[in-house]
């Protein structure tokens, strides 16, 4: 069963989102085979000068998405309404470990407050990244219609035949 046209916008989103902001991805960047198993497939392991800027990055690309369908739905979202009994509890979650991993590089562990910091700064970022790059999301999500899988070389294309 193919994805559907809200998911794949949200999977668009979060490519869009990677690519814009410099975060790699991998060949086979997004997977639609289904609402369950749709993904955007980043590189999991960060560069050799990864610091706290790409890790908000990262962290912002995984805000895209929620943050972009909450737009469609004219709701406004705060990255905190993610929590574990949220839509985008899986987002949210991943996003808390991307910051907790960079505090285990640095040596460091941070507090709730910081680590709510760094949340609102990627949410920041996500939100502007979404709002500036509308029609890129919506050209990603028509062009991966039918499809079950979408590559970084097909992705890239769209996104720059909107810009």
């Amino acid at each position: 069963m193919a994805a559907s046209r809200n998911t794949r916008y949200h999977e668009a989103a979060h490519a869009v989102a990677a690519h814009v902001l410099g975060i790699e991805l991998e060949e086979e960047a997004m997977v639609l085979n289904s609402d369950r198993d749709a993904c955007v497939n980043v590189v999991a392991k960060p560069p050799d000068d990864a610091d706290e800027d790409w890790f908000t990055k990262r962290v912002a690309v995984k805000l895209a998405g929620p943050l972009a369908m909450c737009r469609l739905r004219g709701e406004k979202l705060h990255w905190d309404t993610m929590r574990p009994s949220g839509e985008y509890h899986t987002d949210f979650e991943d996003s808390l470990k991307l910051f907790k991993s960079y505090g285990n590089i640095v040596g460091r562990v941070f507090s709730s407050d910081e680590l709510d910091q760094q949340m609102n700064r990627a949410a920041c970022i996500a939100t502007k990244c979404v709002q500036t790059n509308q029609a890129a999301i919506v050209a990603l999500t028509d062009a991966t219609e039918g499809k079950d899988r979408f590559s970084r070389t097909q992705i890239i294309a769209c996104i720059q035949a909107c810009q």
